[in-house]
């Protein structure tokens, strides 16, 4: 019987005492919360929702090529006598890059000039008798033949001069030379190559989905592997007509001012074709909760409380989302600590962060 009692006693002993240690957390009749389990503000981090600039655009890779490119070559077959030029050198148009052999020519020249001087002088003599009736106009009119055939003459003697001088058909960056002096060239023969680089020409393709997006003139910027951190600008000048059947793609050409030579025939350049520039509300992507279908955020309200919000949402781009609704321009979003949070609670701003600048 004392063991059952002293069982009793026991439980009765630990009873109190669980009261005891009840009181001391949860207090009397006061009804706050308990002493040990009470908890402070949630620190968060939070963004005011800002209205940046939105650019709409369309990617794709293209190849770079020159303005105008031409490899030079001969139209006759000769042996080289001079090269005027230096690898990578910009020339001008009209500068002689080549000279091949022509003395023989110029020496029919010569000779041709002179008896040219000849039969002007013989035409002016039977000219004078042809007045006086003492030369017949069948002579004249002989003279006269023989002064233009050797003018027709002499012509094409400079044609084929002409051809041996080889001069650079327009401006631009001549590439490696191909031939010596004393090479016999014949025609088709490379002998360097000529670039316009101060324009830059990339032909790409967009999916035939985008069409109605495109317009000439219309602002694309573009960036190459070579320099990560700079940006080309240009526009488009060419759409063509055509789609192709097996791609679905229509190809397009722009045009990219190239005036210090940074881009190079033959690059791979990635293409953004900006399709529209407008602005919108826009907040970090850090701030979104996705719940199944349905996207929320926490705006913190006056009184430092969180309260859960639903959106709907735009345009994403790296970092920052477009809201379309359920957002104010200047609420605060929380974009840090989120997962700390319950609606309804109240939190500790610690810091506030720059909106989203768009672009």
């Amino acid at each position: 019987m004392s063991g059952i009692m002293w069982k009793c006693t026991a439980v009765l002993v630990l009873a109190a005492a669980a009261a005891g240690v009840g009181w001391l957390f949860y207090g009397a009749d006061t009804g706050k919360q308990p002493r040990g389990r009470a908890r402070g503000p949630v620190p968060v981090v939070v963004v005011r929702a800002a209205v940046g600039p939105i650019v709409e655009r369309i990617k794709a890779i293209g190849t770079a090529q020159a303005n105008e490119s031409v490899t030079i070559t001969a139209k006759i077959t000769d042996v080289v006598e001079t090269i005027h030029f230096k690898e990578g050198q910009p020339v001008s148009k009209g500068l002689l890059l080549v000279q091949l052999r022509d003395r023989e020519q110029r020496a029919q020249l010569a000779k041709s000039r002179a008896d040219l001087s000849a039969a002007v002088q013989q035409h002016g003599r039977i000219s004078r008798l042809a007045r006086t009736g003492t030369a017949t106009s069948q002579a004249l009119e002989q003279a006269t033949a023989r002064m233009q055939s050797i003018k027709a003459e002499i012509s094409a003697i400079q044609a084929r001069i002409a051809d041996r001088a080889i001069r650079a058909p327009f401006a631009g960056v001549v590439g490696i030379r191909r031939v010596s002096p004393g090479t016999l060239i014949q025609p088709g023969t490379a002998i360097t190559t000529l670039d316009d680089l101060s324009t830059i020409k990339a032909d790409f393709s967009v999916p035939e989905t985008f069409i109605s997006a495109l317009a000439r003139g219309q602002e694309i910027t573009a960036h190459v592997a070579a320099y990560p951190k700079r940006r080309f600008k240009g526009v488009v000048t060419v759409i063509s007509p055509r789609v192709d059947p097996t791609t679905r793609a229509v190809t397009v050409r722009a045009q990219l001012p190239n005036a210090d030579g940074a881009l190079k025939p033959g690059m791979l350049i990635v293409i953004d074709v900006i399709q529209a520039r407008r602005t919108a509300l826009q907040v970090p992507e850090e701030a979104l909760i996705p719940i199944r279908d349905r996207t929320y955020l926490y705006v913190v309200d006056a009184g430092n409380k969180a309260r859960r919000r639903e959106v709907r949402i735009g345009k994403r781009r790296p970092g920052t989302v477009e809201i379309i609704s359920g957002l104010k321009p200047g609420e605060q979003v929380v974009v840090e600590g989120t997962s700390r949070v319950r609606p309804g609670a109240r939190v500790r701003i610690t810091r506030t962060i720059r909106g989203a600048e768009g672009g």
